[in-house]
């Protein structure tokens, strides 16, 4: 009698509106994309002014997924500043700075760059559930 090996279930989903800011293009449309595949209403952001425009136009948000090194910007203002508007809304901080060793404000974490959909996607669930925030879709 031989044993099956064990099959590795993908993280479960849980449907959230993000706001993802990256100032890559292509990371931010690639990630955004993938995260769209997986049933999340995605937009994507290039900075904090258009992050804090949409806030501001009271465009539903569940997470704040966000690089952290951006040339011009301080992601942790940009944090601040949603908190203001949405208190306690949940982030995820993207660095690719292995130096950093910034830690993420609560409820909240931090992973490197490159960042593989299946590690974000376990982030995203880990951190809502940390929040206890309903999904809006």
């Amino acid at each position: 009698m031989h044993d099956e090996p064990a099959k590795v279930e993908p993280p479960r989903t849980i449907p959230a509106s993000i706001f993802f800011v990256d100032d890559d293009e292509i990371v931010r449309e690639v990630l955004a994309d993938e995260l769209r595949d997986q049933g999340h209403e995605v937009e994507a952001c290039d900075g904090a002014a258009a992050t804090l425009a949409l806030l501001d136009a009271g465009v539903p948000v569940d997470l704040l997924i966000t690089d952290l090194n951006m040339p011009g910007q301080d992601e942790m203002a940009l944090i601040h500043a949603t908190r203001i508007r949405r208190p306690g809304l949940p982030v995820v901080l993207l660095t690719g700075d292995p130096g950093n060793l910034v830690s993420a404000p609560s409820p909240g974490l931090v992973l490197r760059k490159p960042v593989r959909t299946q590690a974000l996607t376990r982030a995203i669930t880990e951190v809502l559930q940390l929040a206890a925030v309903p999904p809006r879709l």
